[in-house]
């Protein structure tokens, strides 16, 4: 009788366990928590509704698809990135989130010929903190108790004309930087710092006043060892469609991205995101408008280890429906070889915090023709 009762008290925790998921990835490395630690880059693109892969222009363009570059001078762009403070995503849990990357995206882009555009970019489209804390030992020795995750991607950037069709191909490499902890009160240090390819193809065609522009970025399949713990996981495909409507210096923009996370897990909906913007002159600046949705993939409970528990034992996190709908807005300020670019993104339903950032680009080749003139007067 007592061989039958312990029996079924190994057996019965499994059996509870069972009826939730476990995480498919390094926790902040799943799409689930794309709510929080995506990065809505290019001050251009994010202020018209995240909108960009039908319009041609400079390397934050290029993000979205890379058949939208176009460059007919050597230039180099730098965003500042600032989001606010969120709090926890896991109901079972009262941490708070944070962005820790302040570099967006650096950029440069040329035109070695005229239907030939190419550019390279480094970009953070990904990145979060978990806020608990950290130790500094007198002894050197440091105790992260501060998760964080951020995808840096290093991109190069192809584009060739075909009158009005352009092709363009991204070769992003794609570094995934985890760090975590063990046991709560442990030295041990968990770290994943993981690089591989990605790859996107892009088009983009114009036909009079309208402009179509559409990618797709491959699935990769990668490994992850953390600590213990491992896991096979998949970073999905995303499909992107745009039209774009111009009237001189007006212009409107609409457009969705698929992103099928279901090929990270099944138990994950598909993202559907559809987006809209709009491009108004005003004398000297730019006004941009739009506005684009982030449904949520998942809502229910998941089963995690360690992070915040005092032990390394199994846990249950439990995540809400989380569907966004987000307005954006943005100016540009154009000077003499520079732009400057502001854009907010802010979510109406409170389920993503403020994202504000500041952009500037200058146009070398502009500065280095007034050079050269002065010289030769």
């Amino acid at each position: 009788m007592r061989k039958i009762f312990l029996l079924i008290m190994i057996i019965l925790p499994i059996m509870i366990f069972a009826e939730t998921s476990n995480f498919v990835a390094p926790e902040f490395i799943g799409s689930i928590y794309d709510t929080y630690s995506k990065n809505y880059l290019g001050a251009d693109v994010s202020s018209m509704g995240n909108t960009g892969a039908s319009r041609l222009g400079n390397i934050s363009h290029a993000l979205l698809n890379p058949a939208a570059l176009f460059s007919k001078n050597i230039e180099i762009s730098f965003e500042y990135l600032s989001k606010k403070n969120k709090g926890e995503l896991d109901n079972n849990r009262d941490m708070r989130y944070k962005s820790y990357s302040p570099v967006g995206l650096i950029g440069i882009s040329l035109s070695p010929s005229k239907n030939w555009s190419t550019g390279f970019s480094i970009s953070t489209p990904k990145s979060i903190l978990y806020d608990d804390f950290q130790w500094n030992l007198p002894t050197n020795v440091r105790i992260i108790k501060r998760p964080a995750f951020k995808e840096t991607n290093y991109i190069l950037t192809n584009s060739y004309r075909f009158s009005n069709l352009s092709l363009g191909l991204n070769l992003i490499l794609a570094n995934y930087f985890y760090e975590d902890y063990g046991e709560y009160w442990s030295f041990e240090y968990l770290e994943i710092n993981k690089t591989f390819m990605k790859y996107q193809p892009g088009i983009y065609y114009n036909y009079h006043h309208f402009s179509f522009g559409s990618s797709y970025t491959f699935k990769t399949k990668q490994k992850f060892n953390l600590g213990e713990e491992k896991y096979n996981t998949t970073i999905p495909s995303k499909f992107t469609f745009e039209s774009t409507y111009k009237l001189d210096k007006f212009s409107i923009s609409a457009g969705f991205d698929y992103e099928k996370t279901s090929e990270q897990s099944n138990l994950y909906s598909d993202k559907k995101q559809y987006k809209f913007g709009m491009k108004i002159p005003l004398n000297t600046t730019v006004l941009r408008l739009g506005f684009f949705s982030s449904p949520s993939i998942f809502s229910g409970d998941i089963n995690y280890y360690g992070l915040d528990i005092m032990d390394n034992s199994q846990h249950t996190a439990n995540f809400s429906k989380a569907d966004s709908f987000f307005l954006t807005g943005g100016l540009e300020f154009n000077l003499p070889y520079t732009k400057i670019m502001y854009s907010v993104v802010g979510d109406v339903s409170n389920n993503t915090p403020l994202e504000m950032i500041i952009s500037i680009s200058a146009n070398i080749s502009s500065v280095n023709k007034k050079i050269m003139s002065v010289i030769n007067e």
